[in-house]
């Protein structure tokens, strides 16, 4: 199955906890009523035997020794020879965690509140972390030496972590220069764009797609140009790719998507919706175009078409919300910086002030991240975590 280019969920970590877990079970064999316990351990000394250890003649082997000859054996021969992708995921969920929308920026400690959350992340054990965007504030418009300074300050806290891998979606204030006005960019400077972003975070990609722990991951980059602005979707190169991409999924693995902008919502209607404002129609509630996907009809209708899609997780607009639709489980998972690093009542009382003849909005969430439990038959579970953030405003 061919796949864009970008970082794997690397197996082999599972693989050697399993032998961990099995090379002193041997006296297993001594009692039938052990079942699982001499199924575990015949399926390891078949491995083993085939990596050229025998346990029964070379009691004496180090651990040093036979992780590396386990390792040499499996970079020359395929994983599916020894079913990696069955054993990891049979006993034990893979377990991901969703932290969306971190706004390092200016005012506030911010980079301090980000450090926090990762830490608190880690705590849970995930195997897998998605950054589902906007890893600053405002880079859009923002002179080059500000954005310089947010991008380092954040690529230096996300890559001091290193035992769990992440994945990256782009965030619409990500990048660098759209609003040519403001940030004076020309489009000639090699920071410009999503360019910069994807070098940083993503290995150069703005969408992509791997295998882990017994699901498809499908990255998406939904952050579209729009007059000197953004508008959320796909376009039309993408939006292809991913229809080859899905179509390439055996229909067995389960399928979750990460995106920034979400591709439907209904929170999204009270949080960011006008009535009205369109074309003199004072019967329409209008969602504007940065909010949702513009073209969510045809991306709903692509992922209806195949039922191992199961989940999508989103962030963009700080709520916590749950919506199945056509088969698929939208989530919106929050925001790292909750009401954007302020009070939730700080928040709605700013916006309430710019606005005060407007409609009553919601509060957005307090500063959490996401937990999902994904199980090898499709099915997850998924909790929101308070890291226990207090705002100072």
């Amino acid at each position: 199955m061919s796949r864009a280019d970008g970082p794997e969920t690397n197996p082999r970590p599972g693989f050697v906890t399993a032998i961990r877990r099995n090379r002193f079970i041997r006296d297993a064999t001594a009692n039938s009523s052990h079942s699982a316990e001499l199924l575990r351990f015949k399926r390891t000394r078949r491995i083993l035997t085939n990596v050229g250890y025998n346990p029964g003649m070379n009691t004496k082997l180090s651990r040093r020794r036979l992780l590396t000859t386990v390792a040499a054996s499996l970079a020359a021969a395929p994983f599916a020879k020894v079913s990696l992708a069955q054993d990891t995921t049979a006993s034990k969920a893979f377990r991901v965690a969703h932290l969306t929308d971190l706004h390092h920026q200016e005012k506030g400690d911010t980079l301090k509140g980000i450090e926090s959350c990762l830490a608190h992340a880690l705590e849970q054990k995930p195997d897998l972390i998605l950054v589902g965007g906007d890893l600053m504030t405002g880079t859009m418009a923002q002179p080059i030496d500000v954005a310089r300074r947010f991008m380092g300050d954040v690529s230096r806290v996300l890559g001091a972590q290193s035992k769990v891998p992440m994945l990256f979606s782009v965030g619409n204030h990500d990048m660098w220069g759209w609003n040519k006005t403001r940030s004076k960019a020309t489009s000639d400077e090699p920071e410009y764009g999503k360019k910069w972003w994807a070098d940083t975070f993503a290995k150069g990609k703005q969408y992509m797609s791997t295998d882990a722990g017994g699901w498809h991951v499908v990255v998406l980059d939904s952050v579209q140009p729009f007059e000197e602005g953004y508008e959320g979707g796909l376009d039309q190169q993408q939006f292809e790719w991913l229809s080859d991409d899905l179509s390439k999924v055996p229909t067995t693995t389960p399928v979750l998507v990460l995106t920034h902008i979400p591709i439907i919502s209904g929170g999204v209607v009270l949080t960011d919706g006008r009535i009205g404002e369109t074309g003199g129609r004072e019967d329409l509630v209008r969602v504007p175009r940065p909010s949702m996907f513009v073209d969510a009809w045809r991306v709903v209708d692509l992922l209806s078409r195949y039922p191992n899609v199961k989940l999508v997780l989103s962030g963009h607009i700080h709520i916590n919300e749950r919506l199945d639709f056509a088969g698929v489980t939208h989530i919106c998972g929050g925001a790292v910086s909750g009401a954007w690093w302020r009070t939730q009542e700080s928040d709605a009382k700013r916006r309430r002030e710019r606005d005060p003849q407007g409609p009553i909005r919601p509060l957005r969430s307090s500063s959490g991240y996401g937990v999902v439990d994904l199980a090898a038959d499709g099915s997850f579970v998924h909790k929101y975590v308070d890291f226990g953030w207090k705002s100072a405003e």
